[in-house]
C-alpha cells in the first residue's frame, strides 16, 4: 500500500493532486497547517470528499455565507446538534432551513469550496495513506479533475508559488501533444489563453511563449505541463510533476464497490413522466435518504430494534429493498440520483450482511460500543460560547462578549474565526486602555489570518480598525481582501463604496 510524506512547500497541493489523479489512486490525503487540518479523499484518482477542522468551513458557516440561512436558523441547529446529536445539515432539514434536494447541494457545492481552498495551502506538512475503509462511510460527490485543476489554480494559488513552479521547466521548445486542440476544446479557454496555446509551434520555448502573458495564461501552461500536454524539447516536466522521483506506481485496481462517479450538477429540471408514473417518487426522496444513510448505524437504516431477530431483519431488508427499487421512481432521473439511487441499495445490502445471523450482530454490536451515546465535542462547546458571545455583541457587551470569546478559544485554541471575534470585541471594549485594546485587537485578528488567510470577517474587523485609525489605504486593502474570500460580504461591499471604490 502506497504511504507518502512531506512538506507543502517541496510539493504544492497542485502537484500532489495531479499524481493521485495519474495514478489513480483510492486514499485519504492529510494536510495540515497552524494547526488546521483537511482531510481529502480520493477515490480512483478523483477527489470525492474533504474534511475540515475549520469552523469557517463547516456546513453552517457555508451557508451563511450562500445567504442560504440566517444566524438564527444556524444557532438552533447548533442546539439540536448538541442536545440530539444529529449532524448540522440534517438539523437545519428538521427545522425546515433546508429541503433534502437543497441540503444534498449545499454539501456537494461545500465540499468543492473546501476542496478548491487547498491549493492555497503552501505552507505545512502533508500525509497520504492508499487505502479504501473509508468508502462505503462517506458521502462521494464528484468533482472532475480539470474543472477543479483551473477552478483550484484560478482563486488561490499563489502567484509566487507559481512562478517558482513554471522556473522549474528545463530550457527547450514546447512540443504540444498531437491530439492538444482536441483534448482542451471543453476547457473553455478565454481568448487570450487559446491565442497563447495557438503559439506552441515545436520551436518556441516557455520563457518566449510567457514573456508578455498575464496570469491566466501561466497558470493554463502550468496546467498543460503538469499533465503533460505540452512537453519542453519533448520530454515531460518531471520537476513539476514529482512527488517520487523516478518511481512510478502502478493503479489501484478498481473494486466493484465503488459507485459510478459519472454524475452532473444537480439540476431542478423536472423529470419527463411517462403514462401512468403519477404515483412514483422523484429525485428528491433519493438525494434525502442518500444524506441519512452514512450517519445511520445498521440497525436504524433498516428500521429494526437492536434486538431483532433473524426473520425481522429479512423483513425489514425486503421492505428497504422494495422501497427504493428503481420501478419505484419516474423515468427520467438525472444521471446523479441513479448513482444515489445504487449506493442507498448498496448500503442497505451491507446492512443486512452485517446483521443476517446472531453472530453477525453480535460482531457489529461490538462495533458500536462506545459509538452510541453522543458526546459534545469540545468544538460545539466552544460554539455555545461564540453563539453566547454574539448574543452580549448584540447587546453591546464589549466585556461579557470577549469573556466568551475568550472560553471559545480556550477550548478550540486552534479555530481562526474565534480570534478573530476576540480581536473585535477587545477592540470594542472601552474598559480597556484604546492603545492596549488596539494592539491586543491586531493581534488577535493577526493571529487569525495567520492560521486561515480567507475569512471576509477577520479582514473586515481588521478593515476597520484601520479606517478608525486614519490608515485609508490599509483599511480599502482588507475590505477588497474580504471580498476576495467572499463575493457576498455586503459589509466590505458598504465599506469600500464610502471610500468611492468601486467593487
Amino acid at each position: 500500500m502506497l504511504s507518502l510524506q512531506g512538506i507543502l512547500s517541496e510539493h504544492p497541493f497542485p502537484r500532489l493532486l495531479n499524481f493521485l489523479h495519474e495514478t489513480d489512486q483510492t486514499g485519504r490525503l492529510l494536510l495540515k497547517h497552524s494547526g488546521i487540518s483537511k482531510t481529502v479523499y480520493v477515490v480512483q484518482g478523483l477527489a470525492v470528499n474533504v474534511e475540515s477542522s475549520l469552523r469557517d468551513e463547516t456546513l453552517g458557516r457555508y451557508l451563511i455565507k450562500q445567504g442560504k440561512i440566517t444566524e438564527d436558523d444556524y444557532k438552533k441547529s447548533v442546539e439540536l446538534m448538541m442536545n440530539q446529536g444529529v449532524q448540522q445539515g440534517a438539523s437545519l432539514v428538521k427545522l425546515g432551513a433546508l429541503k433534502p434536494k437543497e441540503f444534498y447541494q449545499a454539501v456537494k457545492d461545500q465540499t468543492r469550496e473546501k476542496l478548491l481552498t487547498c491549493f492555497g495551502w503552501t505552507e505545512g506538512e502533508y500525509r497520504y495513506q492508499e487505502e479504501i475503509s473509508f468508502v462505503e462511510d462517506t458521502y462521494r460527490f464528484e468533482m472532475p479533475f480539470i474543472p477543479i485543476m483551473r477552478e483550484g489554480l484560478a482563486r488561490f494559488f499563489p502567484d509566487e508559488f507559481l512562478d517558482r513552479e513554471l522556473a522549474l521547466v528545463p530550457d527547450g521548445p514546447l512540443i504540444p501533444e498531437a491530439d492538444l486542440l482536441e483534448r482542451i476544446s471543453s476547457w473553455n479557454l478565454e481568448r487570450e489563453e487559446s491565442e497563447r496555446v495557438l503559439q506552441i509551434d515545436g520551436e518556441k520555448g516557455l520563457p518566449e511563449i510567457l514573456s508578455s502573458a498575464g496570469t491566466k495564461e501561466k497558470r493554463l501552461f502550468y496546467l498543460l505541463l503538469m499533465v503533460g500536454l505540452i512537453k519542453p524539447s519533448n520530454q515531460l516536466a518531471e520537476k513539476l510533476r514529482e512527488v517520487i522521483p523516478g518511481e512510478k506506481h502502478a493503479p489501484l485496481q478498481r473494486e466493484a464497490l465503488f459507485v459510478s462517479l459519472s454524475a452532473p450538477e444537480v439540476i431542478d429540471e423536472e423529470p419527463i413522466e411517462a403514462e401512468g408514473d403519477e404515483d412514483k417518487r422523484g429525485e428528491d426522496e433519493i438525494l434525502a435518504e442518500y444524506m441519512e444513510i452514512k450517519s445511520k448505524d445498521y440497525f436504524s437504516l433498516l428500521n429494526v430494534d437492536s434486538d431483532a431477530e433473524d426473520d425481522d431483519i429479512e423483513q425489514a431488508y425486503h421492505r428497504k429493498m422494495a422501497e427504493f427499487a428503481r420501478d419505484c421512481f419516474v423515468p427520467g432521473l438525472s444521471a446523479e440520483a441513479e448513482a444515489r439511487l445504487e449506493e442507498i441499495n448498496t448500503q442497505y445490502i451491507r446492512a443486512y450482511e452485517s446483521l443476517r445471523s446472531p453472530e453477525h450482530r453480535e460482531k457489529y454490536r461490538q462495533e458500536l460500543i462506545g459509538k452510541s451515546e453522543f458526546k459534545a465535542r469540545p468544538g460545539l462547546e466552544a460554539e455555545r460560547f461564540l453563539q453566547k458571545g454574539m448574543e452580549y455583541v448584540r447587546a453591546r457587551d464589549w466585556a461579557k462578549a470577549q469573556e466568551m470569546f475568550e472560553k471559545a478559544v480556550e477550548l478550540s485554541p486552534e479555530e481562526p474565526e474565534y480570534f478573530g471575534y476576540l480581536g473585535w470585541a477587545v477592540y470594542s471594549n472601552e474598559e480597556l486602555d484604546f492603545e492596549q485594546r488596539r494592539d491586543m485587537a491586531i493581534e488577535k485578528l493577526a493571529k487569525a489570518i495567520e492560521i486561515n488567510p480567507n475569512m471576509d470577517s477577520i479582514h473586515v474587523f481588521m478593515g476597520k480598525i484601520y479606517k478608525d485609525g486614519g490608515d485609508a489605504e490599509e483599511a480599502i486593502a482588507e475590505f477588497r481582501l474580504a471580498l476576495q474570500c467572499n463575493p457576498n460580504c455586503r459589509e466590505a461591499a458598504r465599506e469600500l463604496k464610502a471610500y468611492g471604490v468601486e467593487t
